[in-house]
């Protein structure tokens, strides 16, 4: 059985490894047109897993809802990340 220090360790190890890639993996080797989709993949994965938590209160899921295809619009229309959760917080804020 692993202890628990050990499984901390690993997860401290592996975590600092893919936040420090940006610095010592080079360029050339991560250039392709995935890198273009990956703002939309985060919010797309933020509000699949914000959904679930909704389940208890109608309000409170119908207004995530609609910050989820908020966001999501505004996404597409290739707005900065910090706007498209800005205009996602405001609808939310709006609607429960």
């Amino acid at each position: 059985m692993m202890n628990i220090w050990w499984i901390i360790a690993l997860s401290g190890i592996g975590t600092y490894l893919m936040r420090s890639a940006g610095v010592w993996v080079n360029p050339k080797l991560v250039q392709g047109r995935w890198l273009e989709e990956l703002p939309f993949a985060v919010i797309l994965v933020i509000t699949v897993s914000s959904l679930g938590g909704f389940t208890t209160n109608s309000a409170s899921l119908v207004a995530a809802i609609a910050a989820s295809l908020a966001v999501i619009l505004t996404s597409w229309r290739k707005l900065p990340l910090i706007v498209c959760i800005a205009i996602g917080c405001v609808v939310y804020g709006l609607l429960a």
